[in-house]
């Protein structure tokens, strides 16, 4: 699957950046493969590496194909950055810690998931070769392997192998924080389960073997952080992975999981002690965390308080990770449960969208998820099928969790610039693939 080589390459480039650019691309993205699920630090080296590639490589585009440069889901990032910036300016005056914490910097993820659309587009054009990407991949599979070992250790030894101390440790399941873990995790499985099911006509790009070790120790990972939410995504977005592939055994794997699926529903309704107790007579034998139950008084009063954020200040929102500064004085005005207890987030991808932009925001957030679902169907190859389960995990995780934290805001927009960078792959009736020049 080789890609093939730019056309119309920019006549006023100079032969030093036709080929410094491509490797400060690869750079950033190895920096992104080794840190994702082991450290922020290390993710901080690719917007830091990709930032000169990608702006040099958009404007390359703009002067080329003006508005055609990019897809319609890119700008609506650029929308997305806009309106993100005006409400910030709107509400400056009610900002908390403008210096200390300046939150409108978190911005720069949507912008960095067009830079590095552009970045990776156009150093694949120029040509990777097999030995550049298998690279990037074994450093991807190691890092979350390594990360898990950590996530082992601390749960079952009670060591911590990065800060070599002993301690009472709970739901790590890797290096990174337990939420962040686990949910990242719901995000990348099952785009390597899709690498994994196309093992045999891509075995030149990675090793099988480490793809399968990768494969069940993050899997494991995602159990030891007890996240339900980032179960209920995998447990649906599996399913649809193989199906993608071979549609009779993803129907067989979907009845499996929508199983799976309702047992941790109606485990959840029910509640870990009393599940426990009428299945084994023994309120702890359950994991409680995966059945703490659906109607906890303190989460329904978070999601309410955001609700009314966003309907108190429908246009411009509160600012860019304001809630948290907001929750308690709409608790106590609307005299909502636990009045007392704050929340850093609204625990909801969507939610927070809005409490932070306004409607607007929040629409543009699903226009751009709408739009990134069509472009991948539209490819209609087997990069877009890989792609297309990690969009359906994120809707479904971001229901019970705010994902733009550093770490998943990293995966989630490198995975939308990858999955867009690629040129089309045709997969052909046995199985094979072969690359195509076409868009």
């Amino acid at each position: 699957m080789e890609a093939p080589a730019a056309a119309n390459r920019p006549m006023s480039s100079s032969r030093s950046a036709t080929n410094v650019l491509p490797w400060m691309t690869w750079a950033a993205v190895a920096c992104l493969a080794a840190g994702v699920f082991t450290s922020v630090a290390l993710c901080a080296g690719y917007h830091i590496l990709v930032i000169v590639p990608g702006l040099v490589c958009l404007a390359w585009a703009w002067r080329r194909e003006c508005w055609k440069c990019l897809p319609a889901s890119a700008w609506v990032l650029f929308a997305i950055v806009g309106w993100g910036l005006l409400s910030d300016f709107i509400n400056w005056g009610e900002i908390q810690d403008k210096l200390a914490k300046p939150r409108t910097t978190k911005l720069k993820y949507y912008f960095f998931g067009i830079l590095g659309l552009v970045a990776l587009r156009d150093s694949i054009q120029k040509g990777v070769t097999r030995r550049v990407a298998r690279l990037l991949l074994h450093v991807c599979f190691l890092s979350i392997i390594v990360s898990v070992v950590c996530g082992m250790v601390r749960v079952w030894g009670g060591f911590d192998l990065v800060k070599w101390e002993y301690g009472d440790f709970h739901r790590h399941g890797g290096i990174t924080g337990p939420m962040r873990f686990g949910y990242g995790m719901c995000l990348v499985l099952p785009v390597l389960l899709g690498l994994w099911l196309r093992r045999r006509e891509w075995d030149k790009w990675y090793d099988g073997r480490l793809l399968a070790v990768t494969l069940v120790f993050g899997f494991i990972g995602l159990l030891l952080t007890q996240t339900r939410g980032a179960l209920f995504a995998l447990l649906i977005a599996v399913p649809l992975t193989v199906l993608l592939y071979d549609r009779r055994r993803g129907l067989w794997i979907a009845g499996g999981s929508v199983c799976l699926a309702t047992v941790l529903v109606v485990g959840n309704l029910i509640g870990a002690e009393r599940l426990s107790q009428t299945l084994t007579g023994n309120e702890r034998s359950i994991p409680v965390r995966f059945f703490k139950g659906l109607t906890s008084g303190d989460r329904m009063s978070v999601y309410t308080a955001a609700v009314i954020g966003i309907r108190e200040r429908p246009w411009w929102g509160n600012g860019m990770l304001q809630f948290e500064h907001r929750i308690l004085d709409i608790k106590q005005r609307h005299n909502l449960a636990y009045p007392e207890r704050g929340a850093s987030h609204a625990h909801n991808v969507f939610l927070q969208s809005g409490v932070d932009f306004g409607v607007p925001g929040l629409m543009a957030l699903v226009a751009w998820l709408i739009l990134w679902g069509r472009e991948l169907c539209q490819r209609r190859d087997a990069q877009g099928r890989c792609f297309l389960p990690l969009l359906v995990a994120f809707v479904l995780a971001g229901q019970f969790e705010y994902l733009f934290d550093a770490n998943n805001s990293f995966l989630i927009f490198f995975a939308y610039a990858l999955s867009l960078a690629i040129p089309r792959v045709q997969e052909l009736p046995h199985g094979t693939a072969r690359v195509s020049t076409a868009a």
